[in-house]
This record gives C-alpha cells, structure tokens and sequence, in this order.
C-alpha cells in the first residue's frame, strides 16, 4: 500500500566503537498509541533478556562477526542492511521472521545461531 514502517534504531557502542545496531521494525497499523510505554515495555523486555546467560556470548559473537562483515562502520551498515531488510523476501514487518541472509560472512551463520 505504499505505508512506510517505522524503526527503533540504537546504535550499540563499546569503548566509543559502534558494535552494532538494534532494531525494531514496526509496521505502519502497529505504531504505538502511547510511545513512553511502548518504550517502557520494550525496556522491560531488554532487562529480563539482559539476565539471560546467553546474552554475553551472544554480544561478543556478534561483535567479532560485525568487525569481520566488513572494512568500517559504514559497509558494515549498508551491507547488512541490504541483507537483513532490502533483499528480505519477508513483507514489512515480518522482516524480523527471516533467521539469517545468504552469504559465508561469519555474520550470518551467529544471526542463524542466536536469532530463531
């Protein structure tokens, strides 16, 4: 219908090093009436993930697949970009259904790990 979706974009640095790049994709029928609590709940979601022992290893493989997707920040960000939304054969938003993009980048196969 030619609505664009909204994102929630925050960039993740670590030492003053862009790291990486969280997310959310919301489809123009789901924006949120009430922003502060959107934000409220989505906070609440990140605390309780942030208490999962998994999160640190996932951090530091993402980290380590980032810096080795490409040569700087800016590649890195168009790359995958491209891979996760522009070439997703998902609609707007279920872009977040596709587990991992083709390619052998080291990325790839930590988003097909810590994704699903």
């Amino acid at each position: 219908n030619g609505a664009l979706a909204s994102f929630l974009s925050t960039g993740i640095k670590q030492n003053g090093v862009l790291v990486g790049v969280f997310c959310t994709q919301l489809p123009p029928d789901a924006r949120p009436k009430d922003p502060a609590e959107w934000l409220r709940t989505q906070k609440a979601s990140i605390s309780t993930q942030a208490a999962d022992a998994v999160l640190p290893d996932a951090i530091q493989a993402f980290q380590q697949a980032w810096n080795s997707f490409a040569a700087n920040d800016a590649q890195r960000q168009s790359g995958l970009q491209a891979a996760y939304v522009t070439n997703n054969g998902y609609p707007t938003g279920e872009k977040d259904k596709l587990d991992f993009a083709n390619g052998s980048e080291e990325y790839h196969a930590v988003h097909k790990l810590y994704h699903p």
